[in-house]
């Protein structure tokens, strides 16, 4: 495997995890909330401000 192509694997792992992370979150707050669906917190986090703050943690604790 050529270091693109280990680089885009590594980047699409992070991606996931970062993702898997704000679910679990948005889920324990609305779990905590009674909330039953997910369609606020679809729009709410539409912008991926969120989701690029996770990305960066992860990238920097990996890096330490």
């Amino acid at each position: 495997m050529n270091e693109r192509t280990q680089f885009m694997r590594e980047q699409k792992e992070i991606e996931f995890l970062a993702q898997d992370a704000l679910d679990e979150a948005i889920y324990l707050i609305q779990q905590k909330l009674g909330i039953k669906d997910g369609d606020f917190a679809g729009h709410f986090f539409s912008d991926e401000i969120v989701l690029n703050k996770f990305i960066e943690y992860i990238e920097k604790e990996k890096a330490q």
